[in-house]
């Protein structure tokens, strides 16, 4: 069976989902940018040292992340990186968004546990087609190792 996943991470409620199968969360970011100063580097070890404390609270490490307002790819790369995430082997699913503040949403999911299927992006359109130039709605699609799945 085929886990579907819809996030729409236009705005920023944390949300949690929890089943026998599933660890899923959310989480509004405010603005990850990459700018390579302390503060950078410090709310990359406190992003990661909060998501290792979901861990222990729920006694497992989320299977899925869904993230909004972060930069890059480079800077989600650096997140699961870290000595604290790197052991729990996390894929990252991200797209650039049209958003001019250059912000975009993401997809980070245990690649133990999931296989991805497939992703794409869904842009925004105004009544005349026109871009709506915001974050994009990431649209993923991940089955786990038993054929379980949510829909």
């Amino acid at each position: 069976m085929k886990l579907r996943i819809l996030l729409l991470l236009l705005i920023g409620i944390p949300a949690f989902s929890q089943s026998p199968q599933n660890l899923a969360v959310f989480w509004n970011l405010e603005n990850f940018l990459e700018d390579n100063t302390r503060h950078y580097y410090e709310k990359v070890q406190k992003v990661s040292k909060t998501l290792l404390w979901m861990g222990e609270y729920y006694g497992r490490m989320p299977d899925l992340i869904g993230v909004a307002e972060v930069e890059n790819l480079s800077l989600l790369k650096r997140l699961v990186y870290t000595p604290i995430l790197k052991d729990y082997r996390y894929s990252i699913v991200h797209f650039d968004s049209p958003d001019p503040r250059g912000i975009d949403v993401a997809l980070l999911y245990r690649k133990d546990g999931y296989n991805l299927l497939g992703a794409k992006p869904v842009s925004l359109k105004d009544s005349l087609g026109n871009l709506i130039q915001t974050r994009n709605i990431l649209v993923v699609e991940l089955e786990d190792r038993e054929g379980r799945g949510v829909t």
